[in-house]
């Protein structure tokens, strides 16, 4: 019996043994195998720069802010103008507002002005027309007292010409 428990505790300690030995190489502190390979792959060369290159950038960036500052100083220059037409119209309002408030007091005071009834024209005397007979008819335009016509008539409207 002994030779079955040598040979059981040998397999019980090639066991512990193979476990430990995985659970080393498989820990938290060994990083996976892509970042091992990202590691092991050289890292690329950092991009070159030309002292043209700086030149060229800041040559484009001068332009871009002399661009901007003349942009800026039409920008003004039409705020400016604006600003004058805002207070000329503002005054011409404040004119007209004080103009119609003069307008409508005069309304008002004409208003509230009696009117004697004297003082109001007559009524305009009731026109006259002349008929076919040529007098003065006032008793309307298709009666005279001379005889019947028609106002309009063919006769009459060669006897106006």
């Amino acid at each position: 019996m002994r030779v079955m428990v040598s040979r059981t505790a040998r397999a019980l300690s090639y066991g512990v043994v193979a476990a430990l030995l995985t659970g080393c190489s498989s820990g938290r502190g060994a990083p996976p195998p892509q970042e091992q390979a990202a590691a092991a792959a050289p890292a690329p060369a950092p991009p070159r720069v030309t002292l043209n290159d700086v030149k060229s950038a800041q040559e484009t960036q001068a332009q871009e802010i002399a661009r901007l500052g003349a942009e800026l100083k039409a920008q003004d220059a039409q705020q400016s103008f604006l600003v004058a037409e805002l207070k000329t119209l503002s005054e011409q309002v404040a004119k007209l507002k004080s103009s119609l408030e003069e307008a409508e007091g005069a309304v008002r005071a004409m208003r509230a002005t009696p009117v004697a009834p004297e003082s109001r024209p007559a009524a305009a005397p009731a026109p006259t027309t002349r008929g076919k007979c040529g007098a003065a008819c006032r008793s309307g335009p298709t009666q005279c007292r001379r005889g019947a016509h028609v106002r309009g008539s063919a006769r009459e409207a060669s006897r106006r010409r």
